[in-house]
């Protein structure tokens, strides 16, 4: 292209990438659309460029993201999409509200990517445009602070899981940001996210970041709240349940991470005896996992203390712990059974959705739980104990059946090998210690 066929190359060129694109023709359109970048970015190195040729340009990289995204070339596609981001406010030449709503999903992305710097980033620029911009959506506000809540999040589990060391392309990925041509961006960047992926150091750094995380999540909370965005509460339930989760990991005071999992518990548990089932079947059912799950850890805290004589915890609330641990899971596997008068199930005792792999391991796992703290149940006396023992065989017992009925395959990803035969040495073992279990010592908890 010479002297004024510029522009009109480019319109060109993108014209036939979008007609090929809306034909189905990604590959073809691509062809077009890089051949429009190249020679436009050729021109840019040797002579300047018309307003009218950048605009086609910036439309250029636009069609790019989207071919890339139905290519399946992500990190292609978020390259592009970025770069139109920044061009379009460079401009002005773009709505702010809808502006701020692609950098905030754009976030989440390189979130995703583990690229905690990208993702804050794209974050800063949203503010700085936030900042200029009077009368923004409220869900746009709120899900902005949801992606700042987010990436806390990351570093939170980053901070309480033993991650392997990154090799060097990890590392420089991690390290490697985008580029926003706009003054203000940095002074709403974290601070460390430059060095390393921004890992916190220590449990102190864990407790301010975790602050930040809350700050954030409290406003989220006033744009979703539960009666009217329910699922979008649930899941910043769910968050705020993780973060505690990922701090209690770094504590190495049984008390306080106590209080963190009654705080888990405390956020999920009304929320789950609220919602319908049949509405909401997998939030239900994570919830009450998630619930059942800190029951169990922290009655297994409470337990240790007692066992180790550290502290002197009464039996009854050792007992409320784990009830409270086995109607979580009750309420879960219940998620799993036909819905009541279903003509089409004759068995309504048989658990439905097991078809998958992941969600049978899931299931699975449930049981193994429901088992395992119904044989720990301390018991007011030896009858107690033995109904709770009869029925976790009876659990151990299910899970062997079910694991026979429905084995998994060497194609499947996942397994439940290892805990099968553990179940079945517990239905060999069970019934001797019931039998014995007046000659048994309970233990100081009286889960023994």
């Amino acid at each position: 292209a010479k002297g004024s066929c510029h522009e009109e190359l480019m319109d060109c060129m993108n014209h036939l990438g979008m007609i090929w694109s809306s034909r189905g023709e990604m590959a073809k359109a691509e062809t077009y659309l890089v051949e429009a970048h190249a020679s436009h970015v050729a021109r840019q190195k040797s002579e300047q460029v018309s307003a009218l040729a950048e605009k086609h340009f910036t439309t250029n990289l636009f069609l790019l993201a989207q071919v890339y995204q139905h290519l399946g070339k992500p990190d292609l596609s978020a390259a592009f999409c970025q770069q139109t981001l920044d061009r379009q406010v460079i401009d002005n030449a773009c709505n702010n509200d809808e502006w701020m709503k692609n950098a905030t999903q754009l976030s989440g992305y390189y979130l995703g990517q583990d690229r905690k710097l990208a993702a804050a980033q794209c974050l800063a620029a949203a503010e700085v445009v936030r900042a200029r911009t009077p009368g923004l959506g409220e869900e746009t506000v709120g899900n902005l602070h949801w992606g700042w809540a987010k990436i806390a999040l990351a570093r939170l589990y980053d901070a309480a899981h033993a991650l392997p060391d990154p090799t060097e392309e990890e590392r420089a990925a991690r390290e490697r940001g985008v580029e926003f041509h706009m003054e203000g961006l940095e002074g709403y960047l974290p601070k460390g996210l430059e060095v390393g992926g921004g890992v916190l150091a220590g449990y102190e750094a864990a407790c301010a970041e975790f602050k930040t995380f809350l700050s954030h999540i409290n406003e989220v909370k006033k744009v979703f709240p539960l009666d009217g965005a329910c699922s979008e509460h649930v899941m910043l339930l769910q968050d705020v349940s993780k973060a505690y989760r990922h701090l209690a990991a770094l504590s190495g005071k049984p008390d306080d991470v106590c209080k963190m999992y009654k705080r888990r518990i405390d956020s999920l548990e009304p929320v789950a005896l609220q919602l319908n089932p049949a509405a909401f079947d997998a939030q239900c059912k994570e919830i009450w996992y998630e619930v059942a799950e800190a029951y169990r850890d922290m009655f297994d805290v409470k337990v240790a203390q007692v066992e180790q004589g550290a502290k002197k915890i009464g039996q009854d609330k050792l007992q409320a712990l784990a009830d409270g641990s086995i109607k979580a899971y009750q309420h879960y596997l219940k998620c799993f059974l036909p819905v009541p008068n279903d003509p089409e199930t004759s068995d309504k005792n048989q658990p439905q959705g097991l078809g998958d792999a992941r969600i049978r391991r899931w299931y699975l796992t449930a049981r193994f739980g429901l088992a395992r703290i119904l044989s720990k149940r301390p018991g007011n006396d030896l009858n107690e104990r033995r109904k709770y023992l009869a029925q976790a065989l009876d659990e151990y017992k299910r899970i062997v059946e079910l694991g026979e009925k429905m084995p998994f395959q060497p194609k499947d990803e996942v397994n439940f090998e290892q805990e099968i035969e553990m179940c079945r040495e517990m239905v060999s073992l069970l019934p001797a210690k019931i039998h014995r279990l007046h000659t048994l010592h309970p233990g100081l908890s009286g889960t023994a």
